[in-house]
């Protein structure tokens, strides 16, 4: 297994490069990474400090639930606090989540092909392709290379159908839940996917299944109904935010700022107008010499 993660991050670090040569700097380019270095800083500012604002930065002031203009990473997030907790900055704990992505999804793609009975060369076949697929090749969006989870709902409903345990059932679910808590794009596909394999293991082995196994089957996803609920208004948030008046938008500081670029820090502010010369929202970044629209 080792060999195995040391070959997926060996992968990653030549897709990557250069970021590997300086990860707690450099960035693969000054749009969505720096956004998401920001709101991974947040993250971890808020749940530390001020939890029932979480949702709520000070951004887009007077608007509320601001975060969920965007993916919020809630997991990506979390999973690099220490990080951020020993002084590392954003945008090394993003370089890590990204490349952690590549080496996850290889050795997960790995464990479920062999949970599916495939050989050993044939699974790292499956798994080199997969993790370094050409539509993982988008280095600028953090969320979408969130895709490590997807394996894992596979190779627990297919044990759970074969071994009858509630606890692989509950694994597969909140595998479905830790990829929506990633990416709410790749959420709803996540629920899709778990539709397709229910129907298919169903179809295939209904006769053989107890009424318990039935009703554990209906309620295992309960957790997940709360995120679902969560990613629609996350949804609806984002289409709104896209029709901010210029009443409602006006510009402010955010925090925390990027402490660790080497460029002189400086704060500067944007405003997107639209043909008429209307302002229709705005932002202000505390970033070293940079100001980005999202």
């Amino acid at each position: 297994m080792a060999l195995l993660i040391g070959l997926f991050a060996i992968g990653a670090l030549i897709v990557t490069w250069p970021l590997g040569r300086d990860m707690s700097h450099q960035l693969v380019d000054e749009g969505d990474p720096l956004l998401y270095s920001w709101v991974i800083e947040w993250v971890h500012w808020a749940l530390l400090n001020s939890p029932s604002q979480l949702f709520s930065p000070p951004i887009f002031y007077p608007e509320k639930w601001a975060l969920t203009y965007s993916d919020t990473l809630l997991l990506p997030a979390t999973l690099v606090m220490p990080v951020l907790a020993l002084g590392g900055s954003g945008i090394l704990a993003h370089n890590i989540l990204l490349l952690l992505s590549f080496v996850l999804t290889g050795v997960f793609f790995y464990w479920m092909c062999r949970e599916l009975c495939l050989g050993h060369g044939a699974s790292i076949v499956g798994a080199v392709l997969f993790a370094f697929s050409t539509f993982r090749m988008d280095f600028s969006h953090l969320q979408l290379s969130q895709v490590q989870y997807f394996p894992l709902q596979v190779l627990f409903l297919n044990r759970f159908f074969r071994l009858r345990m509630t606890r692989d059932l509950l694994l597969s679910w909140g595998a479905v839940l830790a990829t929506i808590l990633s990416c709410s794009y790749y959420g709803v596909y996540a629920v899709l996917l778990m539709a397709i394999l229910h129907l298919f293991y169903l179809c295939s082995q209904l006769r053989g299944l107890s009424l318990r196994t039935l009703l554990t089957i209906a309620g295992a996803p309960t957790p997940v109904y709360a995120a679902i609920l969560l990613s629609t208004c996350h949804i609806g948030r984002r289409s709104y935010s896209m029709a901010l008046s210029a009443d409602s938008a006006r510009c402010v500081p955010t925090a925390p700022t990027f402490s660790h670029m080497r460029t002189p820090a400086t704060t500067t502010s944007a405003c997107r107008r639209s043909g008429d010369g209307s302002t229709q929202g705005c932002a202000k970044l505390s970033a070293p010499g940079l100001s980005r629209w999202y």
